[in-house]
């Protein structure tokens, strides 16, 4: 489930020799720390929730239908695990939406012939729902609710047996936690890694929520099946052996919770889809000003190229003109000094008879 400390847990494997992928999501202000999930595989789930109506924080398939996928789906994870294995042959891989989409990634570990092991992680509801109202702005009764939707459908996929950590445990108490997930693995800890994993990457800081099972039932908000799951995934993250029963008891989703979720987020997406349409409506309004403004300077321009071709008409004209004129003057101007010649020569000839 989202915000629910799996970040921290997928971090960890590092310390047993498993790489994480090559495309990691880059951290960001609500987790400083990264989140460590492959945006290959994301945008793959994102696509698969897609095409089965559904969306991260709205999975409308959930109790309406089995999760499905084609032929083509089941090839794209296929290559796309097969291709993540060439580089990482020992991968972990991290996305919330996992819960979601069990059974389509073992159908593609199978399709490979490997082996898929699950770590699952608890965090208490209510710390998740906090987070999320931080985050995403959620309303508790709705993060709740994508809580209990989450943990159903993955109780449902899982084992009463299933290797769940929990969050709480590993901020308490690191070193133990590495030793059960190293027992799990049966894979030795690589020592500077871990010592290098517990001293720069674990704090305190990050559990800014704490509550404990005895608050979460307390709270009327909390659907029964959410406290029965909580209360399974806590057990299994203790070291206690769940029944069957119990772990069957966390599956059952509440569908007035259900229907409120949906709900809350059809009514999330209408007013989005409100502000985006008042969005549009301003920016065509907008280019249609501008458009009447490019029309109005078309026009302009047009008038005034029109008026350069005709100076520039008159220019030549002028200059021809101004040509005819020179050539007048320059014809007058040899007249006058043949004339002013003749009268000079005209003198001489006086003034010689003269004398």
């Amino acid at each position: 489930m989202h915000r629910s400390g799996t970040s921290l847990v997928t971090k960890c494997f590092e310390v047993f020799g498993y790489g994480l992928g090559e495309t990691l999501m880059a951290a960001s202000d609500d987790n400083p720390k990264g989140f460590f999930e492959d945006l290959d595989v994301v945008v793959l789930n994102d696509e698969l929730l897609q095409e089965n109506g559904s969306y991260w924080d709205a999975p409308v398939f959930i109790s309406q239908e089995p999760l499905a996928w084609t032929h083509e789906q089941l090839e794209a994870g296929t290559q796309l695990l097969k291709t993540k294995l060439a580089h990482e042959p020992r991968l972990a891989i991290k996305d919330p939406r996992l819960c979601l989409l069990l059974p389509y990634w073992r159908a593609v570990a199978q399709n490979l012939n490997i082996p898929l092991r699950l770590c699952l992680v608890y965090r208490n509801p209510l710390d998740i729902a906090a987070s999320l109202h931080q985050r995403n702005g959620l309303p508790l009764p709705i993060g709740l609710s994508l809580t209990h939707t989450y943990w159903a459908q993955l109780l449902l996929d899982t084992e009463p047996g299933s290797f769940v950590v929990g969050y709480d445990n590993f901020l308490q108490d690191p070193a133990a936690t590495l030793k059960r997930i190293e027992e799990w693995l049966t894979t030795p800890v690589k020592g500077e890694v871990a010592e290098a994993f517990v001293d720069g990457f674990l704090d305190g800081a990050m559990q800014h929520h704490a509550h404990d099972l005895t608050e979460l039932k307390a709270v009327p908000l909390v659907p029964k099946g959410l406290l029965d799951a909580a209360e399974a995934l806590n057990h299994r993250s203790n070291h206690r052996e769940v029944t069957a029963p119990k772990w069957s008891a966390g599956t059952k989703l509440d569908i007035t919770v259900f229907s409120s979720l949906l709900a809350h987020q059809l009514s999330d997406r209408l007013t989005k889809l409100k502000v985006s349409t008042e969005q549009v409506t301003l920016l065509e309004l907008e280019s249609a000003e501008k458009g009447f403004n490019v029309d109005d300077l078309t026009r302009q321009k047009a008038e005034r190229e029109s008026h350069i071709e005709v100076l520039q008409a008159r220019i030549t004209e002028t200059r021809e003109e101004l040509a005819i004129s020179q050539s007048f003057a320059d014809e007058r101007v040899a007249e006058l000094e043949k004339t002013q010649h003749d009268f000079e020569a005209s003198i001489e000839a006086l003034h010689n008879e003269k004398l």
